[in-house]
């Protein structure tokens, strides 16, 4: 390890003279950061790192618990380069954290006096990085997690266990497809809010209460939550005859038995009234075929992992004949509008979606 020089100075009683205090102290903060090692909460970087190569180890510490990166001291060597006489470099860096970082991951900046390799009188940068509630992504869209001395590229299902661990996302607010509030069993509404006192209607409660039933762009989307607590019998049963379809045509089984035909003939004798089944089940099938073309596509090269679970994140969050712009992938996915862009235009050369009326409006290219 490469010695630091330390300024001999005549001892002062009790330290009385405070500019000297603060130099040793600031001279022993610099020896701790070369004796520590990388860990889960410490890295080194040298001046010369990329802003876009930084930005993914400060999005990787605010993901996961914070930490400080010494900038001015090489990697492997630690060699002390400092900062001072890189001035343009310095500025690059102290942009990464708002230039290279969506969103912008909040830091402190710290300068530490010391002696560089050439023996000239310099300073090494801390940059503090509390852990943030948010989850952060670089500019490719690419998310981080700090994991012991390195930062690990997080794919999407890991991508989202961290989204709904930070409560950014809780899957009991996720919109369940073709659900309205006519699934809701209002008279169960009505006596809990008797119970708890709640004196207005039983649709006002879900529709003003912890996100039951959420509008958008004139549509009431209903929640994971809502239907937990006051779905109805039919639309449980909806669902119960969705799931049973689905796992009949995705899953290759042998013909069924002969002797199962009375199944068959109690089947017919289901009431038309659940009619409208098949065709909710189609459009849920639509779906999921779609994202199982994009694994087929990106396991054959043709998709981007990054691209295939972008749009994956579009499909999964958007409704059934719900109308996709620019804005909408923009809120989806926490970007900005030249990437909400390249999303709509893969996904349209995919042929995930389908153009409508009015330009650059898509709907989901699913059967109906």
């Amino acid at each position: 390890m490469m010695r630091v020089r330390v300024k001999r100075r005549k001892r002062q009683r009790c330290f009385g003279n405070s500019a000297i205090r603060q130099g040793l102290l600031q001279y022993l903060l610099l020896e701790e950061v070369l004796a520590m090692s990388e860990k889960q909460i410490f890295d080194r970087k040298s001046i010369q790192i990329k802003p876009v190569d930084l930005s993914d180890t400060i999005c990787a510490f605010a993901n996961a618990d914070g930490g400080t990166i010494a900038i001015g001291i090489s990697d492997k060597h630690q060699r002390i380069e400092g900062v001072d006489y890189h001035e343009e470099q310095m500025n690059e860096i102290l942009r990464a954290p708002i230039d290279f970082c969506s969103p912008t991951v909040p830091v402190t900046i710290e300068m530490v006096e010391c002696v560089n390799y050439e023996g000239k009188q310099d300073h090494v940068l801390l940059m503090h990085i509390e852990a943030s509630p948010l989850l952060h992504a670089n500019q490719a869209d690419e998310a981080f997690l700090r994991v012991g001395d390195k930062s690990k590229k997080l794919d999407f299902n890991d991508r989202m266990t961290l989204l709904y661990a930070k409560g950014v996302r809780y899957y009991e607010d996720e919109p369940v497809a073709d659900a309205s509030i006519e699934d809701l069993d209002l008279d169960f509404v009505r006596e809990y809010c008797q119970v708890i006192g709640y004196t207005k209607s039983p649709e006002e409660y879900v529709r003003e209460n912890k996100k039951l039933v959420t509008g958008k762009e004139g549509k009431e989307r209903v929640s994971v939550a809502a239907i937990l607590l006051f779905g109805n019998s039919t639309f449980i049963l909806k669902t119960i005859v969705m799931s049973a379809s689905f796992a009949a045509k995705t899953t290759a089984s042998a013909p069924v038995p002969s002797e199962n035909a009375s199944i068959e003939q109690n089947d017919a004798s289901i009431p038309s009234e659940n009619a409208s089944i098949g065709q909710n089940d189609a459009s849920i099938h639509g779906k999921d075929a779609l994202i199982e073309l994009l694994h087929r596509r990106k396991d054959e090269g043709i998709v981007s992992r990054k691209d295939a679970a972008n749009a994956v994140l579009v499909i999964e969050n958007t409704d059934i004949m719900q109308v996709i712009t620019t804005k909408e992938i923009m809120k989806t996915l926490s970007c900005r509008t030249t990437k909400a862009r390249m999303v709509l235009r893969m996904m349209e050369a995919q042929g995930l979606i389908k153009t409508i009326r009015g330009k650059g409006r898509y709907i989901l290219n699913v059967s109906e």
